[in-house]
């Protein structure tokens, strides 16, 4: 028997999984993968052909991209392009759904993982598991629907609502372990009455990948935000809160820089364009993750915001805190969510979500933190981000997990899983 047919051979279904080679970024299930292949499994990603969240068609007739001696190898399943909003990304959804249930021609797993954000992916996957006898974990990185109640969009008793319960409720019953990136995902089982085990494997980065020299001095504070620019991340209030920061006696040398795209990014900019402070506020769209470097190294303090929601009492698990972490930089973060990274590495200042005039305290007290104390808190975020964060340490804990529910006949990683973190 090969080295390769020894190896436990994994099914990592996301629909929205990304390859560098292929959307020129790297997200969560790639960097686990490409541990996971270190520590002797044998991966293969099931995502979609287009684009998220543009859209945007990059395979029209589906793929195989293989991956290097320590890469996972990518299955793209042809799915038509969509629109931002629109009913075809429903069309898309389903596409997906049916191709993967359709799927012929790759080796068989002996383990498969269906992962949201939407999930009739997850759904489809567990099934597919079913058709296979093989073991099923369920990743569920969004709650849904809770996620669309707290944002307003639908109510509890809304039938799409119901209909998203009941799938969830169905991919859950099928799983024998329940996985994802907010620490509370426990507690929230529980309440809804499923007994099935939880570990939680949260977001993650690549430390090495996120390194900044220090910043040049400045007259003034830079402060930057780079993310989504939607409704749930509330850089309106960003905005706000740097402008009572200035009307209260910051710094007139002082800085915000915004680097993203989403939604409410026209509106964003209208409020950025037409403020009497719009000359120390600068919005540019999103860019590659490879500039990220550069712009932390510009910035003095990093900065992020989140709505006040019962759903975050499940916790949260933001990639861009995590960058902010490794970045070694000094971070305001405004969250009343139950778990608060920054807060836990005293990395800057945590304050109530959602806050203006907190935000706006924080921006003033970071004004008047001296340099060294502002670089020992950019240490202490990477520090804490590297031991707990890093994607080797998260990709030994879910092989850890994983390892257990192999079947008997199953090959078992042929690497050491349970080295110590």
């Amino acid at each position: 028997m090969t080295e390769e047919r020894r190896r436990p051979h994994l099914w990592f279904v996301n629909h929205y999984a990304v390859h560098p080679d292929v959307h020129g970024r790297s997200g969560r299930h790639y960097r686990l993968a490409q541990h996971l292949e270190s520590l002797g499994w044998r991966v293969t990603i099931i995502a979609s052909s287009t684009d998220h969240p543009s859209g945007r068609q990059l395979s029209p007739r589906g793929a195989t991209v293989s991956g290097d001696e320590t890469g996972p190898v990518f299955r793209l399943l042809k799915t038509p392009a969509y629109e931002k909003g629109g009913f075809s990304r429903v069309i898309n959804m389903v596409t997906f759904s049916a191709r993967l249930l359709a799927l012929r021609n790759l080796d068989a797993p002996d383990l498969v993982i269906g992962s949201t954000v939407h999930p009739l992916a997850a759904w489809a996957a567990s099934t597919v598991a079913r058709r296979k006898a093989v073991p099923f974990v369920f990743e569920t990185r969004d709650l849904w629907p809770e996620t669309l109640i707290d944002m307003g969009a639908i109510t509890r008793r809304h039938p799409l609502a119901r209909i998203l319960r009941w799938i969830e409720k169905r991919t859950i019953e099928r799983s024998l372990l329940v996985i994802s990136p907010l620490p509370g995902v426990g507690d929230y089982l529980e309440a809804w009455g499923h007994d099935v085990p939880f570990v939680w494997i949260s977001n993650g980065v690549e430390p090495g990948e996120a390194s900044a020299p220090p910043a040049d001095d400045a007259a003034g504070p830079n402060f930057t935000y780079f993310g989504s620019i939607g409704r749930a991340n509330a850089v309106d209030t960003l905005v706000q809160a740097f402008e009572l920061y200035l009307a209260e006696g910051g710094s007139p040398y002082a800085r915000l820089r915004l680097v993203g795209d989403g939604a409410d990014f026209d509106e964003i900019k209208r409020r950025t364009t037409t403020s009497q402070w719009a000359s120390q506020m600068h919005l540019q769209g999103a860019v590659p993750q490879s500039q990220l470097t550069q712009i932390s190294a510009e910035s003095d303090a990093l900065i992020a915001n989140m709505l006040d929601l019962p759903l975050y009492k499940y916790g949260i698990s933001l990639n861009k805190l995590f960058e902010y972490l490794s970045a070694a930089r000094p971070i305001i973060f405004a969250s009343n969510a139950s778990n608060n990274p920054v807060a836990d590495a005293s990395a800057g200042f945590a304050v109530p979500a959602n806050d203006v005039a907190a935000i706006a305290e924080a921006m003033q007290q970071l004004q008047d933190t001296p340099a060294a104390e502002r670089a020992a808190m950019g240490a202490r975020g990477r520090e804490h981000v590297k031991s707990e964060y890093d994607y080797s340490v998260l990709a030994r804990r879910l092989s850890r997990a994983l390892v257990p529910l192999l079947k008997p006949t199953s090959a078992t990683p042929t690497a050491p899983t349970t080295p110590s973190d």
